[in-house]
This record gives structure tokens, sequence and C-alpha cells, in this order.
């Protein structure tokens, strides 16, 4: 569950200097001067580590690092045996480091390519979208991203070999960032690496993780059998479902806000077609939700239950 992490350790009481030690446990360790102090940096397999006399930074996929790559999973109590082989290499205890990043993922072996999935997510309130290459979407505010993309694609993008167990599998990966202020967004107090084994914080990712999932809007597609477009009203609105879905709701939306920003259509205009979308597209009579969303949604939800947040 748990990939990418950014950790902060700092210790200005009790003297110790942590430029005499761990910089010889790094490999390709470099020095650096800035504002006259003298920082080291350098690697733990794919971890980077940067060390300055009262502070020690750690950040990048733990998940890799201790399991060798990323289509696996960290769960809640290998990820305790990761940090406890950090703390011992290092010769640090880094169970009272600060967490400022934390990813939590997983992959889900689907029916169809992740491509048709990502398709059928339209926007995220107050977030904003864009696509990015490995067919992949993502949804970012400055303190949270989204992100859903083709696992595989960028396995192999990285130079990756693929298990010959995983090569036929379509693989959609899952991926909730939490890329600053963590706290604020867990509403904690602190948020340390002892946080990452104790059951209530997981617990806590769980809700966050599903939730933040289930706020995206889902575009349904159209129902072809629909019977209730009676009349010239009923044409119009029949007309309009067949529109939006020929057109792609995501794409008319962002067209609609391209058209107002460049002055082509009136504020009015702009309310009023939005609404006509979202009155039309939650019509169950011309939509239904999409056999994709249904499984998407299943896998999500089953992952959630399965103890890799609450139990191991």
């Amino acid at each position: 569950m748990i990939d990418t992490i950014k950790y902060r350790l700092s210790d200005y009481r009790s003297g110790t200097d942590f430029r005499e030690h761990i910089p010889c446990l790094l490999e390709n360790p470099m020095k650096s001067v800035k504002e006259d102090e003298t920082f080291f940096s350098g690697n733990l397999g794919n971890l980077k580590v940067k060390v300055s006399k009262n502070s020690l930074r750690v950040e990048n996929s733990l998940c890799k690092w201790f399991l060798g790559d990323n289509l696996q999973t960290l769960t809640r109590e290998s990820i305790g045996f990761a940090n406890e082989k950090l703390s011992d290499i290092l010769h640090v205890n880094m169970q009272n480091a600060d967490v400022t990043r934390l990813d939590i993922g997983q992959n889900y072996s689907t029916i169809h390519k992740p491509a048709v999935y990502i398709n059928s997510l339209g926007e995220l309130a107050r977030f904003r979208k864009g696509v990015f290459a490995n067919e992949g979407v993502n949804y970012r505010t400055k303190n949270i991203e989204l992100a859903l993309y083709d696992k595989l694609k960028e396995h192999k993008a990285k130079g990756n070999k693929v298990p010959a167990d995983l090569a036929s599998q379509n693989l959609l990966r899952y991926e909730l960032r939490l890329m600053k202020n963590i706290r604020s967004t867990l509403n904690r107090p602190e948020f340390t690496v002892k946080d990452l084994s104790n059951i209530d914080t997981y617990n806590q990712l769980q809700q966050l993780y599903n939730s933040m999932y289930n706020k995206i809007d889902k575009l349904p597609e159209i129902n072809m059998g629909a019977s209730g477009a009676k009349g010239v009203k009923g044409f119009k609105k029949m007309s309009s479902a067949y529109f939006i879905n020929a057109f792609g709701q995501a794409e008319l939306i962002q067209q609609i806000k391209t058209d107002f920003q460049m002055g082509r259509i009136s504020e009015k205009d702009r309310r009023g077609m939005l609404r006509l979308i979202k009155e039309t597209s939650n019509n169950q009579t011309f939509f239904v939700e999409r056999e994709c969303v249904h499984e998407l949604n299943a896998l999500i939800e089953s992952f959630s239950n399965q103890g890799n947040f609450n139990g191991l």
C-alpha cells in the first residue's frame, strides 16, 4: 500500500552530527556547501539520502527499496520491517522522523486495458485534471494528488522487465499522493514514521484513499434502449445525451471553459451549458453506469477490505 515516502529526522538537542557517520554508509556520496554549511547526499539503493549536521532526509519508493519493485504491495507489517531495516543501516532511530510525503498505491488486475477505465473518469471538484504519458490521468491541488495509470507501460518505460506472470495482464494503478502538509490533511498534531505501522493510521488512510477516489465524477454511458424520450422536449434531451456521449463529457466541459475564457460565449451561456450537461448526465433515463466503472469501484472497495490497510 505504501510506496513513495519522504522522511525528515531532525536532532538539535543531543549534539549529534549526522555527517560524522552517515555519508560513509551511502552509495556515491557527494559533498556540497551552501551558506557555510556542509551537506552530503547519496543513495541507499533507489532511496535518496541528504544529510546536514542536524537533519537527515530520506525519500523515494520505500516499496521498491524493500521489495525490489512496486508491482508488489507494502503491507502494514512489512512497512514496519522496512523502517526497522532503514534504521539499522543508518544507525539511527527513524521512528520519530516526520513523514512529509506519502504515496498510497495499489495495482489492480482489470478485464480491459487501463485506458478504458481512465477514459471513464471525469472531473474532481477543486482539483486540476491533467493527462500524462503511459495512458494516465491525475488530479492535483497544492497538497494532494490522485493518479491512475497503466502500471505495466510505466514499468516498461523505465526500462524494467515485466515478470512473466504479469505480462499478459492489464494492470491499472491508483495512487493517492499526500504531497505536502500531511498533518493538516490528516488533522493530526504530528505524523511520524512510527504512525505508519499503527492500525488507527491505516484506518484513516483507508478512508481517505477510498473517499478521494469516490469523489471523482464517473462518466456514464448512454442507454441505447431508453424509451423515455417522448415528445419534442424528450427528443431534445435525448439528442443532448447522444451529443454528450459522442463528444465526451470531460472534453465538452473543457471546450466550454475554453470558449468562455476566449470570449466566445457569455457567462450566462457557460452556466446554462454546464447545467444542461449535469442535468442530462444525471438523468438515468438516458445514462447508465459503465460496466468498467462498476468493476473498478468493486476492485478498490475490495482492496480496502482485504487487510492491506487494517490488517497485515
